[in-house]
């Protein structure tokens, strides 16, 4: 395990605690930007970041491969699921 990365217990706990945060004051950008800090040093919080801001698009019809939340292997899935001309453009 790389040095830098963060440890489970406390990978769980904060993302957890970040989680949180939506049902305190419904604000997803500060969600999104809690676990971005521990991004790339927990999956967790990579996760999170992920799962926040799919749920941030879908919400707001925002186009998901705009979002740029997501990594290559679920952007495919999502862009099947949701093309880029999605259903909600179309009159």
């Amino acid at each position: 395990m790389c040095s830098d990365m963060v440890p489970i217990e406390e990978s769980i706990n904060s993302s957890f605690a970040n989680l949180v945060t939506i049902f305190e004051n419904n604000d997803l950008d500060l969600v999104i930007s809690l676990a971005d800090a521990n991004a790339e040093k927990s999956l967790y919080h990579s996760s999170l970041k992920a799962m926040i801001g799919i749920i941030k698009a879908a919400l707001t019809l925002d186009n998901v491969s705009y979002s740029g939340f997501t990594s290559d292997p679920t952007q495919k899935v999502i862009n099947i699921l949701f093309p880029p001309s999605g259903w909600h453009d179309k009159g």
